[in-house]
């Protein structure tokens, strides 16, 4: 189980903003009678007070609840149930810093206690917003390799496509009357094959490599 002091350590230095709830109840110079709510320190706990109308300072709520929240400790509890269902339930509370809260008896010690959350609930933030972005570059990255892939699939099937294939006469000697594709030209031509090696881009017949590679051939405008 965490203990309070662990939590407690969390906690960085002193906050150059003042704390509302340090403040001391004040009704300010003005004479009305306007209920409001302070935290006091004496009675460690919100209570109402009559607010005059003007001046006075911050520890002054229109309503006893947001008092609690702010002095009480009890708005962080609500602040994590309200970050987005996605952060909250990687990021939430765990039972033991709960407990902890629940264990800590001075104002002082939850005030503390209350920044070490906060401070951690933004850091878990920042860190759950670095995992998305990791996560995206990821899956951007993985696109692209696929795309990559996609594109390597494509050039090798060109390359075994006899249609693509260079027009060869081989290395042998013979006259042998063939046809074979123009990738350039994108029609069929005859060649005079000279019996041996060559590739697959060799036909017998115009016919044939029509037949095979009609649909490289353009069409006409």
């Amino acid at each position: 189980m965490l203990s309070l002091v662990a939590v407690l350590a969390l906690a960085s230095g002193v906050y150059a903003a003042v704390d509302p709830c340090d403040l001391p109840l004040e009704s300010g110079p003005c004479r009305g009678s306007i209920p409001r709510y302070g935290f006091d320190k004496t009675r460690g706990k919100c209570v109402q007070f009559n607010y005059g109308g003007c001046k006075g300072n911050k520890n002054n709520f229109l309503t006893m609840e947001n008092c609690q929240k702010e002095c009480n400790g009890e708005g962080i509890l609500d602040k994590v149930a309200t970050i987005s269902k996605k952060y909250a339930e990687k990021r939430k509370l765990t039972k033991e810093v709960k407990e902890a809260f629940a264990r800590a008896e001075t104002r002082q010690e939850k005030k503390k206690l209350k920044d070490a959350i906060e401070k951690n609930v933004a850091d878990a933030i920042k860190k759950t917003i670095a995992e998305e972005k990791v996560r995206h570059n990821i899956k951007d990255t993985k696109d692209k390799v696929e795309k990559v892939i996609e594109k390597i699939k494509e050039l090798k099937e060109e390359k075994s496509n006899p249609c693509m294939m260079p027009i060869s006469s081989g290395p042998c000697k013979a006259l042998m009357k063939r046809f074979a594709f123009d990738a350039k030209r994108g029609k069929c031509v005859e060649f005079a094959y000279g019996g041996c090696g060559g590739n697959k881009n060799n036909f017998k017949s115009k016919a044939e490599c029509l037949k095979t590679c009609i649909a490289y051939i353009p069409m006409p405008i």
